[in-house]
């Protein structure tokens, strides 16, 4: 059950992201902090859900459809509500920032780690908003 309300949370936190609200998502991303979920548990589960959107944009560059590639990197495509969110969110942060998953990744797992002065925090609300802002 643990780990099933972890990807529950996942999935609604990468729900706004997904739909450009980074405000909602840096709110829901406090409210997880504040019932007790440890940093870089939430880091965990956004590198699952990041990597998984990373191989599929790979894959589809490579000229595989889209709901296919997700398939392929291992996406729940099989229920239609999570094809449709993994599918907008690939929309929504575009193949720009679609390449840079893993460097946004590694960027903030190494400040957590002590190579940045900021709080895990303020680092998973930057990314957050990294993600949810649009493409400009």
């Amino acid at each position: 059950l643990v780990g099933a309300s972890r990807m529950e949370d996942t999935w609604k936190l990468f729900d706004l992201i997904g739909a450009g609200q980074g405000g909602e998502a840096v709110a829901y991303l406090g409210r997880l902090l504040g019932q007790g979920k440890e940093p870089m548990e939430l880091l965990g589960a956004f590198s699952v859900k990041l990597r998984q959107l990373a191989q599929a944009a790979r894959m589809q560059a490579q000229g595989a459809s889209m709901v296919d590639a997700l398939k392929r990197a291992g996406a729940p495509v099989h229920f239609p509500a999570a094809r449709q969110s993994a599918e907008k969110q690939m929309r929504h942060l575009g193949p720009r920032r679609l390449s840079r998953l893993y460097d946004l990744l590694l960027e903030a797992d190494s400040g957590m780690k002590g190579g940045s002065q900021l709080s895990p925090r303020v680092l998973l609300e930057r990314l957050a908003v990294q993600l949810a802002r649009g493409r400009g």
